[in-house]
């Protein structure tokens, strides 16, 4: 099977990443991904700059960092991640057991910055940029 294109989302909005594969001259491929039991926290971040239009849309090029028991964890918002596709454009965060993100930094491409303080887990965010 030769991919031509591979998307990474959360088709039911549960909290795990599932993928969809395209291929040409074959049939389209998707794999959800059912998380259950202990140690699955999450936490999905969605940007929106349409206050600002100096900034990409859906915060394309912020960096978005958790801290969390003592971990920081970073993800960059990007499009194009893929040939011929893209996956979700949001920060997705897997967390094991955690119950509460210390802190959530969005560091804007324009140089400013959003903090947030003890944000619940296993919840899609969105936000605003300033």
């Amino acid at each position: 099977r030769h991919g031509l294109g591979i998307v990474q989302f959360d088709l039911e909005g549960d909290g795990d990443q599932d993928i969809a594969i395209t291929a040409s001259n074959d049939d389209f491929t998707l794999y959800r991904n059912d998380l259950a039991g202990p140690a699955t926290s999450w936490l999905r971040v969605f940007l929106d700059t349409g206050a600002d239009a100096a900034l990409a849309p859906n915060g394309v090029g912020a960096m978005v960092r958790v801290e969390v028991d003592g971990q920081r964890y970073t993800r960059t918002v990007g499009g194009c991640s893929n040939y011929n596709s893209t996956s979700e454009l949001s920060a997705h965060f897997g967390l094991g057991a955690a119950e509460v993100v210390e802190t959530l930094t969005v560091e804007w491409p324009n140089g400013t910055s959003t903090v947030l303080q003890d944000v619940e887990v296993d919840q899609t965010l969105t936000i605003s940029a300033p």
